[in-house]
C-alpha cells in the first residue's frame, strides 16, 4: 500500500466503509429475495393453486422477487468493487467501480428527468380528476351491488322460492338490458369523452336515486386518506358515513366534523406527492453516484501517482 495524505485517507476510508455497508445490505437483500422466491414457488406447488387470480398474483410476486435478485446481485458486485478497491488500494477495481457508477449515474439522470416530466404532465392533465372519480365510482358501485347480493342471500330467500325466482329473473333482465350493455361498451371504448359522466349515467340504471346521491368510497379508504365522499363536499350528501369523521363504529357523523377533502382530491394529492418523493429519491441517488465517481477517480489517480513516484 502506498502512503496517502490525510485527505485521501479520509476518501479511502469513507468510500470503503460506505461500500461495505452497501455490500452487507445487498447480501441481505439477495438472501431475502431467494427466500421469498423459493417460498412462493413451494406454496404454489404444495397447495396446487388453480385459481386464475391467485396464480396471477403469485406470478407477479415471482417476477418482482426475480427483479429484486438481479438488483441485489448488481448492488453486491458494485459495492464489492468499491469496498475492496478503496481499502486494498487496487486501481483496476476502483476504475471498474467508477465505470459502473457512471452507467448508473446516466440511467438515474434519465429516470429523474422522465419522472419529473411525468409529474408535470400528471398535474396539468385536465381529465385526471375525472378519471380518478370514475374509478372510485366504479369501485363504490361494485361494493354496493356486492352488499345487496349479500343481503339477498339470507334465510328468507332460501325459505321463499318465489322471491328467489324473482331475483334470478331480475338479474337475467339486467344482464340482457341492451342499454346497459351499450353504456358499458361506451365506457370501455371511450378515449376522449367525460368518463366520469358516463359512469354516473350507468349508475343511474343500477341504483336508486337516494343510493346514488349517498354513494361513498370504501370506508377503509376514507379512514386511510382522511377524506369524505367521491367528488363532492360533505355538505352535498344527505347522510354521511361514520368513516367521514374518522369513526370506525356506527356513530352519527355530522358535516361540521367531517373531513373537508373529497377522496378524488385526496388520491390525486397522494399520487402527486408520491411521484415528487420518488423524484427526490432519484435526485439524491444521482448526487450520491456522482460523488462516488469523483471520489473513486481521485483516489485512483493519487494511488497511481504515488506508485509511479
Amino acid at each position: 500500500m502506498v502512503q496517502l495524505s490525510p485527505g485521501y485517507r479520509y476518501i479511502k476510508i469513507t468510500l470503503g466503509i460506505v461500500n461495505l455497508l452497501i455490500l452487507i445490505f445487498g447480501l441481505a437483500l439477495l438472501g431475502f429475495g431467494v427466500v421469498i422466491h423459493m417460498n412462493v414457488v413451494k406454496t404454489a406447488h404444495q397447495y396446487g393453486i388453480k385459481n386464475h387470480l391467485v396464480e396471477s398474483i403469485i406470478s407477479a410476486v415471482q417476477y418482482l422477487s426475480a427483479i429484486g435478485l438481479i438488483l441485489a446481485c448488481i448492488i453486491v458486485l458494485i459495492s464489492f468493487l468499491g469496498c475492496c478497491g478503496a481499502l486494498k488500494e487496487i486501481p483496476s477495481l476502483l476504475i471498474a467501480f467508477a465505470v459502473l457508477m457512471s452507467i448508473i449515474f446516466a440511467i438515474l439522470s434519465v429516470l429523474t428527468v422522465v419522472v419529473f416530466m411525468l409529474r408535470h404532465k400528471f398535474i396539468y392533465m385536465s381529465d385526471m380528476h375525472e378519471l380518478i372519480a370514475s374509478l372510485l365510482n366504479f369501485i363504490s358501485l361494485a361494493l354496493n351491488l356486492a352488499h345487496k347480493a349479500n343481503s339477498f342471500g339470507t334465510q328468507e330467500l332460501i325459505q321463499n322460492s318465489d322471491q328467489s325466482t324473482m331475483l334470478n329473473n331480475n338479474m337475467r333482465n339486467v344482464e340482457k338490458d341492451e342499454n346497459l350493455e351499450k353504456q358499458l361498451n361506451k365506457i370501455k371504448n371511450s378515449k376522449d369523452g367525460n368518463i366520469n359522466e358516463m359512469m354516473k349515467k350507468l349508475m343511474k340504471n343500477v341504483l336508486k336515486e337516494d343510493e346514488l346521491e349517498n354513494l361513498m368510497p370504501p370506508p377503509s379508504l376514507m379512514l386511510y386518506l382522511k377524506c369524505c365522499g367521491i367528488d363532492k363536499p360533505p355538505s352535498a350528501y344527505r347522510k354521511l358515513h361514520p368513516a367521514c369523521c374518522g369513526y370506525t363504529e356506527h356513530i352519527e357523523c355530522k358535516v361540521e366534523n367531517a373531513y373537508k377533502q373529497n377522496c378524488t382530491s385526496a388520491i390525486f394529492n397522494l399520487i402527486n406527492n408520491s411521484i415528487l418523493g420518488l423524484d427526490l429519491v432519484l435526485l439524491s441517488l444521482v448526487f450520491i453516484s456522482l460523488i462516488s465517481i469523483i471520489m473513486a477517480s481521485c483516489l485512483t489517480a493519487k494511488i497511481r501517482k504515488n506508485r509511479e513516484a
